[in-house]
């Protein structure tokens, strides 16, 4: 993989070779970068969510796109926690009970909003 690059073309026009991909900015040049998982790059029209060594966060905003009840993290602490794991985006559920099995996360499904939480442990 290369660093990422300034596109050398006008911002009218710009290559992407097979491996990479455009980023686009309303202040900055078109620049071309490496994609990490070119295969994974349609994963979203089998709406298939795939997350590797993901922040928490992320996942959730990811999830919040395809779910009508959102999730919200409610501790700033587990943020950062390091998600893996394949999912389908319409099943909320699969997510639910994966974080469940954390130790230090706790899951409250309402019918309006699922939170989640530290899950404080106690020894």
């Amino acid at each position: 993989m290369r660093p990422e690059q300034p596109a050398q073309a006008s911002p009218e026009r710009v290559q992407v070779s097979a491996g990479e991909r455009a980023q686009l900015g309303a202040k900055r040049p078109i620049r071309t970068e490496p994609v990490a998982h070119p295969e994974r790059a349609l994963d979203w029209q089998a709406r298939r969510l795939v997350f590797e060594q993901t922040p928490l966060i992320e996942v959730i905003a990811e999830f919040n796109r395809y779910s009508k009840v959102p999730l919200r993290l409610e501790d700033p602490a587990l943020a950062a926690k390091k998600i893996n794991g394949v999912f389908d985006a319409n099943d909320r559920e699969s997510l639910v009970k994966f974080l469940q099995a954390f130790e230090d996360v706790e899951v409250d499904a309402g019918n309006e909003v699922v939170l989640v939480k530290q899950r404080r442990v106690y020894r």
